[in-house]
């Protein structure tokens, strides 16, 4: 006999929902829809900017803003890398 909570072909026990990774680094907002609370937004954590979650969007577009971020702040961090000092202690460019 099979139990109804155990876990189907790799699905997690619960809700059967099988989540990104990506989903770590955004937090979901749910608004009621046709009286069932359903999730629509996605608000990345680092930048604040919404997204669309709604299942049917996918985690794609999810993905390459955490990774367009990623690089806008790397390349902020290699041009602060560059700032010198002058002999009177003040910096330069």
């Amino acid at each position: 006999m099979v139990d109804s909570a155990s876990s189907v072909a790799g699905k997690p026990k619960g809700d059967g929902k099988c989540k990104s990774p990506i989903w770590a680094d955004f937090d979901e907002m749910e608004e009621e829809i046709n009286g069932r609370s359903a999730i629509v937004k996605a608000v990345y954590k680092m930048c604040k900017t919404t997204l669309s979650a709604r299942s049917a969007a996918g985690t794609g577009h999810l993905i390459r803003h955490q990774k367009s971020f990623k690089m806008k702040t790397d390349q902020h961090a290699r041009v602060q890398s560059r700032l010198s000092y002058n002999l009177d202690g003040s910096i330069y460019n």
